[in-house]
């Protein structure tokens, strides 16, 4: 059986948020990789018995890190698929951070013939791969029952060209963390409009505490734009948010999207993400809120098992 083909179907059966590399021997278009246009026939035909006498070895890179709900969930599903494939050897390649972003990049510059099954973000940094002809669409080899399985919406970011090529692992949602000790001791209300972010940041930077920690450093720009997002899903709306990613169109003329850069400067001269936001990196800003330096912290659902 295809090596190729195998991954595609681990990713049938875990249901992983995570995406395949196409067949680097025939460059694919829009998707389609040629040396696997059998798909669905050659997977429905595959039987037991072949499958038992052939040795896979697969090699899966994430993200996930120890201790993890990820790194839990993957591990889990690996010993699984494993466990109902004995001839399948599943190893993985684990980075995290800024480290397994590089390792990938570099891997696709070439023909990532060291990756066969990877996670990684979907939209505009999966489309790019997409485009190149680096990812193999998995739709074909999924059953009806497997496809609705996914929760309706959780893959719109990794479809591509009306294609699916990626599925979720574990979704989460941006999250503003509040150090309720430190809000008590100073008398600040928990914000719940920008004009109670804005004042917060005040008090607390005059009491030399920094307001938010973002941690948007050159390793960790996306930090930056979550405060940006936040701003624009509040005033210009959801629906124009995704318009203006799926297309590409509508940020000019929208007087939303000065608004929130209006706002976004207006912040950052009330010292409201501190001092030196674009100089702290991601870990610096998780330290600056554990231990108690920032009053705020503006991040992922995941930093709440880094609290545990």
């Amino acid at each position: 059986m295809d090596k190729k083909l195998i991954a595609l179907l681990l990713v049938a059966t875990l249901a992983l948020a995570t995406s395949c590399v196409s067949n680097p021997v025939q460059p694919a278009s829009s998707g389609d990789v040629a040396s696997t246009q059998t798909t669905a026939t050659t997977a429905t035909t595959a039987t037991d018995t072949q499958a038992q006498q052939e040795k896979v070895t697969l090699s899966f890179w994430h993200q996930a890190g120890e201790g993890t709900t990820d790194r839990f969930i993957i591990d889990a599903f690996i010993n699984e698929y494993q466990n109902l494939h004995q001839n399948v050897t599943i190893s993985t390649h684990i980075l995290t951070d800024q480290a397994y972003t590089d390792a990938v990049d570099m891997n696709f510059t070439g023909d990532a013939a060291n990756i066969d099954v990877f996670s990684y973000w979907g939209a505009g940094r999966g489309g790019s791969l997409q485009k190149a002809g680096k990812l193999l669409a998995i739709e074909d080899y999924l059953s009806a029952d497997q496809l609705a399985m996914i929760k309706p919406g959780s893959d719109t970011y990794m479809r591509y060209d009306g294609k699916l090529y990626g599925a979720p692992v574990t979704s989460w949602m941006m999250v503003l963390y509040c150090n309720e000790e430190l809000f008590n001791r100073h008398n600040v209300k928990l914000p719940a409009t920008y004009e109670d972010l804005l004042a917060a940041g005040k008090t607390f930077d005059a009491a030399g505490i920094v307001p938010v920690a973002l941690g948007g450093g050159v390793d960790a720009s996306w930090q930056a734009a979550f405060a940006f997002e936040a701003l624009a899903c509040r005033i210009v709306g959801n629906a124009a948010n995704n318009t203006l990613l799926d297309t590409k169109r509508g940020f000019v003329g929208n007087a939303g999207y000065k608004e929130v850069a209006d706002k976004m400067q207006e912040l950052v001269a009330a010292n409201v993400f501190g001092k030196n936001p674009l100089e702290i990196d991601y870990d610096t800003a998780n330290s600056q809120f554990l231990v108690g330096a920032a009053a705020m912290r503006l991040t992922g659902s995941w930093f709440t098992g880094i609290m545990q």
